[in-house]
């Protein structure tokens, strides 16, 4: 029964992740993501450790043999580097912060949210786009861990939202209410996002040759 339901709900997510690629016109992103996630879910319904640099590795060698011009994508190139930096780089850095600051729950689940979840996971993201960044677009972003610990939020609920449009759209009242709330997430997102880069030293300029 347990495999049963096990099953059941990686096919459902499966369908979920592949329908959200085709509304959104299977652009390569969108694709490089529900095809790692795929995967992912795989491994759950084996039982095996699906979040490895052997997910990735797959990932990028399906999409390497359908389109092998994506290899010299900066799209493919950062995502990839982006997720190996996570899966390499996130574990050490963990292994040296503590586990519990308090004896109580809710700010130890807050530590644990913010602290060893957004802005580990931003760091580690940042090591491994920061050398392709630079090489392409000649900066370093000096506010990355501000926009982050904004933006990574906001998205979340940006795109729950996305979905809750999607399937209550056509609701009288509480289908506009729900896609006003959603056109407000993102417009607060972008306005975010244009703030931090206009403050005073956002970016260093930085070529490598």
């Amino acid at each position: 029964e347990e495999t049963g339901r096990r099953i059941a709900l990686s096919l459902l997510l499966i369908s979920a992740l592949w329908g959200y690629a085709l509304l959104t016109g299977m652009t390569p992103s969108v694709v490089r993501s529900a095809l790692m996630l795929t995967i992912v879910q795989i491994g759950y319904m084996c039982r095996r450790n699906a979040v490895s640099m052997n997910t990735l590795a797959t990932a990028a060698l399906i999409l390497l043999l359908f389109r092998p011009r994506d290899l010299f994508s900066v799209g493919f190139q950062l995502s990839f580097a982006a997720v190996a930096a996570i899966l390499l780089l996130v574990p050490l850095m963990q292994s040296y912060l503590p586990r519990r600051v308090s004896r109580r729950e809710w700010i130890n689940s807050t530590w644990r949210y913010v602290v060893t979840g957004l802005i580990v996971v931003s760091i580690a993201a940042w090591l491994g786009t920061m050398p392709l960044t630079t090489y392409y677009f000649g900066y370093v972003s000096n506010y990355f861990l501000l926009t982050n610990l904004i933006v990574l939020p906001l998205a979340s609920v940006a795109v729950t939202g996305g979905f809750l449009c999607l399937l209550l759209g056509t609701v009288p009242v509480l289908g506009s209410v729900v896609c006003r709330l959603t056109e407000g997430v993102i417009w607060l997102m972008n306005t975010a996002t244009g703030w931090i880069e206009s403050l005073p030293g956002s970016q260093t300029a930085l070529h490598i040759s």
